[in-house]
């Protein structure tokens, strides 16, 4: 009896840690604002999507961001040095031609490269 009693106690303490982790707990994640919309400005500058398509893209940057769980306390990627769940926006294949395009916007201003 004191075996049952023991397993059921364990049993629910478990349940009740897992759902407050899963649930409960306020956690850091960052999201690469920065990335995406440096991505969306040369996108736009290149000629690749118009004014519509724009739009389009901050409405799924609108969805993305109210997706993310409300006990998520969300940061900047830039600002995340480490141990943050970081929330990529955009197509992996965009997403690698981000440091490019990060690397020509530092060649352009020069000021920001001090900073």
């Amino acid at each position: 009896m004191v075996e049952i009693s023991i397993f059921v106690s364990l049993a629910i303490s478990a349940a009740a840690l897992l759902a407050y982790d899963r649930w409960g707990a306020q956690k850091v994640a960052a999201v690469d604002m920065k990335g995406y919309i440096t991505l969306q400005r040369y996108k736009y500058k290149d000629g690749k999507i118009n004014d519509e398509d724009l739009r389009k893209a901050f409405d799924r940057l609108e969805l993305l961001m109210n997706s993310i769980p409300r006990n998520r306390v969300v940061i900047m990627g830039d600002t995340a040095i480490r141990n943050a769940e970081v929330f990529k926006l955009g197509h992996e294949e965009e997403l690698k031609q981000y440091e490019e395009l990060l690397r020509r916007s530092l060649q352009e201003n020069p000021a920001a490269q001090e900073e």
